[in-house]
């Protein structure tokens, strides 16, 4: 167990990143639990059944990600580090892939058959949901910077 300055700042920076991740993670999942008892008034009765079963999954494994993080850096077990980053990593890329494909297809993603104001609020929608995506993938990147720093520092 190392004891420097440099070390204990990474540590600590590591765990509150973790607890944000865990925060993140809860709150998609509970957004995906309201999406699922809300009455939404949509045509395709699925959209918001899939949508909420997608977020409460990528919260559970965005919080399960958290939990093998904090646990690798209070035992500063390298093995947990590692599968640490591995998995922030696979969490940036899916999220930045779901940006970057949202951004390219966000016009043939809204229905062409609707009116004029349905498809630029589609439009509007997917930007949103584009920009918290790529903004979330940088949060990632964050925590990498961290794992990888206090790694290094052992």
């Amino acid at each position: 167990m190392r004891s420097g300055s440099c070390h204990t700042r990474a540590k600590y920076l590591l765990l509150a990143f973790n607890i944000l991740l865990w925060l993140i993670g809860l709150a998609m999942v509970g957004l995906g639990i309201w999406i699922l008892v809300a009455d939404f008034d949509v045509n395709d009765g699925k959209v918001p059944t899939i949508i909420s079963a997608t977020l409460i999954a990528v919260g559970c494994v965005i919080i399960i990600t958290g939990i093998t993080g904090c646990h690798g850096t209070i035992k500063e077990s390298s093995c947990r580090l590692l599968v640490f980053s591995v998995s922030l990593f696979l969490i940036f890329s899916g999220l930045l892939g779901a940006g970057v494909v949202m951004t390219i297809n966000r016009e043939s993603l809204c229905n062409s058959t609707e009116t004029e104001d349905t498809v630029k609020g589609c439009s509007g929608f997917t930007n949103i949901v584009a920009g918290l995506s790529i903004g979330c993938a940088q949060v990632m990147v964050l925590g990498l910077a961290f794992s990888l720093t206090f790694h290094c520092t052992k």
